[in-house]
């Protein structure tokens, strides 16, 4: 998705992200592109829809886009922000686990 590309630098990657961001009261960077029906900040990537806050994850955090085995948790709890202070790379079963005893 974004690691192997040439094309999606980081760099890039930031200069969008900057762009296309709004801050909120609670500090939280709130998309102000596309939202998916789930409520997800998204854009296109080589014609393929991701999820903002993974970019962020992935730029800010070390997160490797294409592993699937982990997921980027809201600690805010609000889907389109992309702060990567308000993000947190839990696995699958850890992130359940939040979902649930929230």
């Amino acid at each position: 998705m974004l690691a192997d590309s040439s094309f999606v630098t980081r760099r890039r990657v930031k200069k969008l992200l900057r762009r296309k961001r709004q801050v909120d009261h609670r500090g939280c960077w709130l998309w102000t592109g596309s939202i998916s029906v789930y409520g997800y900040g998204v854009c296109q990537v080589r014609k393929q829809q991701v999820r903002v806050h993974r970019m962020a994850a992935w730029l800010y955090l070390d997160l490797d886009p294409d592993d699937l085995t982990l997921d980027v948790h809201h600690t805010c709890g609000v889907k389109h922000c992309f702060n990567p202070k308000h993000l947190e790379v839990l696995t699958r079963r850890e992130h359940a686990r939040v979902h649930i005893s929230a």
